[in-house]
């Protein structure tokens, strides 16, 4: 599961952020001793622990615009593979890119969009 989720210290910056905390599937919560992962049916064990949404990438593709407008130019979304362990996310015509594992990559973006202003968290996605 931690494969499918951005990291810790990512999910804090998006919760910094304003990123909608109910509603997910999985979530980072701490204990006395560490951060652990846990998936939505082990939620209600976490009531009492800070918590952290931890949202998978199709939670997060939910956030990102197909497209930006960058010195009005058209800019789509892009999503390619570099290899197993690596996703390229940009948006072409633009100097906009991360390259990581896909969920920390889209989550990357998603941080980028929200400090300069193109994404807000203002209104949660229904």
């Amino acid at each position: 599961m931690i494969n499918h989720v951005p990291l810790l210290s990512t999910c804090k910056k998006l919760k910094e952020l304003g990123y909608p905390q109910k509603h997910n599937l999985c979530k980072w919560a701490q204990h006395s001793y560490d951060w652990l992962l846990y998936d939505k049916e082990d939620f209600g064990a976490l009531e009492e622990c800070p918590q952290c949404a931890a949202p998978l990438a199709t939670e997060l593709l939910e956030w990102l615009p197909t497209a930006i407008e960058v010195n009005k130019n058209f800019c789509p979304l892009h999503i390619t593979p570099v290899n197993k362990e690596e996703t390229f996310v940009f948006f072409m015509g633009s100097n906009i890119s991360k390259i990581a594992a896909l969920p920390e990559a889209l989550a990357q973006m998603l941080i980028y969009l929200v400090e300069n202003k193109i994404v807000s968290f203002e209104k949660e996605k229904v």
